[in-house]
């Protein structure tokens, strides 16, 4: 029975760290570069958890925000790397 338990929270933390992680779809932006929209969507989501996504994608480059929208539970940037 503790083998279930424990296969079931396990299961359920693997599938929470999926929920959580950003959703990035690449566009074009206003400059004609590529621009990252990156999403945030969920209950305990931030614009710091967008902007770190963006520092990983864009890297020691940098990026610009072009936009971003913050009302909970919808939080998204649009980036663009430098």
């Amino acid at each position: 029975m503790k083998k279930i338990k424990l296969l079931c929270f396990l299961a359920l933390v693997a599938l929470s760290g999926c929920t959580f992680s950003p959703s990035v779809k690449e566009s074009y932006g206003p400059s004609g570069n590529t621009s990252y929209e990156i999403s945030c969507n969920n209950m305990s989501a931030s614009l710091g958890a967008c902007y770190q996504k963006a520092g990983e994608i864009c890297k020691e480059r940098g990026y610009n925000v072009i936009s971003q929208h913050s009302e909970a539970p919808f939080v998204s940037i649009i980036a663009e790397c430098k």
